[in-house]
């Protein structure tokens, strides 16, 4: 089995939610209930929320309990590992240093502010060309 690394809990759900668990309940608790249908049966576990990190040997447990196999935990966790290697790939191609930590509201902001500067530039652009070369020229 591949070794299972330490993720939030966020991420953690994401993993189980592509493996086929699904959404229960979660109450005042800080524990939400998921569950998964195997071999006509239903499996259910409870999952901590809002943690930063979680513990391996906790997702492993949970993914036990769901009665995840080896092969499916593998499945799963190689395809979170290849998106994120994808996306960190995309982010080092695409983005400059303006963007390398900046979070998405601050990006939109900054796109805006830079395309409207661009707009008012180029408006001021046409403006004085059209004065220096009239258009009855």
């Amino acid at each position: 089995m591949s070794k299972i690394p330490s993720m939030s809990s966020k991420q953690f759900i994401k993993l189980l939610e592509k493996g086929g668990a699904i959404f229960v309940r979660q109450k005042r608790t800080d524990h939400a209930i998921y569950s998964r249908y195997y071999n006509d049966r239903r499996y259910s576990a409870p999952v901590l929320m809002g943690k930063k990190t979680l513990d391996p040997n906790y997702c492993k447990r949970v993914f036990r309990q769901l009665k995840f196999s080896d092969e499916e935990i593998a499945k799963v966790i190689q395809n979170r590992l290849q998106r994120l290697k994808t996306m960190d790939l995309k982010q080092k191609t695409t983005s400059g240093l303006l963007w390398s930590g900046a979070s998405q509201g601050v990006r939109q902001i900054l796109q805006f502010v830079i395309t409207t500067i661009l707009a008012v530039l180029g408006q001021t652009l046409f403006i004085l060309v059209s004065f220096i070369w009239p258009a009855n020229w």
